[in-house]
């Protein structure tokens, strides 16, 4: 990937996802974070957009060096080229943004852990996923061979408890978007939190498999359909 925002201008979907996200993050806190980090850019635009909202710190990790390069010398921001995974975090940010990263990882709970142990108690994190839930609404070969892990509400909420977050806003969108997601704002709680969203109705291992082989059983026609027409 060797596109920037200084060359081609953000997308209709890339402007609507970031004023939400700095919405979520400016309806939700005292005051917009002083310091941010991003992790995996693409490009400076969110950045610009944290500048704008009052950040007097805004960084980012990007492991594509290309890209990590070309924003470090515009000078205006300071871009690690480096994963999550291999970051050593020399400062504390009020908020790390992780946002459709977590599952690409092998061991998404490690990272969040790593980074929950960079804040100190009442920093924030905001994270967003697909939501592997309602698989009607996913299109035809929604399932990416980069994507790991497979989220639903009550196991991506789990493991950012495990992580020692505590969230405080939640939100699922189902349209608008190539595949449903979820959005979480959390905070470091070092006190033990229990969590108040409704586990009874939890959807078990079992049943996303089941639904997934559903939607797998689907695509499978779908894609046979296309192979007779292409014959």
């Amino acid at each position: 990937i060797t596109h920037f925002n200084d060359k081609d201008k953000p997308s209709e979907d890339k402007i609507y996802n970031t004023n939400r996200q700095l919405n979520i993050i400016k309806d939700n806190l005292n005051k917009f974070p002083n310091s941010v980090l991003e992790v995996s850019l693409l490009n400076d635009y969110n950045l610009k957009k944290y500048k704008f909202c009052g950040a007097q710190k805004v960084e980012g990790l990007e492991p594509n060096k290309i890209i990590s390069e070309a924003i470090n010398k515009k000078k205006v921001f300071k871009v690690h080229n480096s994963t999550i995974e291999n970051f050593r975090f020399k400062k504390k940010y009020e908020l790390i943004v992780i946002s459709h990263v977590l599952e690409h990882l092998m061991n998404p709970l490690k990272v969040l852990k790593k980074c929950n142990k960079s804040q100190i108690n009442g920093q924030h994190v905001l994270l967003e996923v697909p939501l592997f839930e309602a698989l009607n609404r996913y299109k035809n070969g929604a399932l990416m061979m980069e994507h790991l892990s497979y989220f639903n509400e009550y196991n991506f909420l789990k493991l950012i408890l495990e992580s020692g977050y505590e969230p405080i806003y939640i939100s699922k969108i189902y349209e608008r978007t190539l595949m449903p997601f979820i959005t979480v704002l959390a905070k470091k709680n070092n006190n033990k939190f229990l969590s108040n969203f409704n586990e009874p109705n939890k959807i078990s291992f079992r049943d996303q498999f089941k639904e997934a082989k559903k939607y797998i059983k689907k695509n499978k026609s779908i894609w046979k359909k296309i192979d007779q027409k292409l014959s």
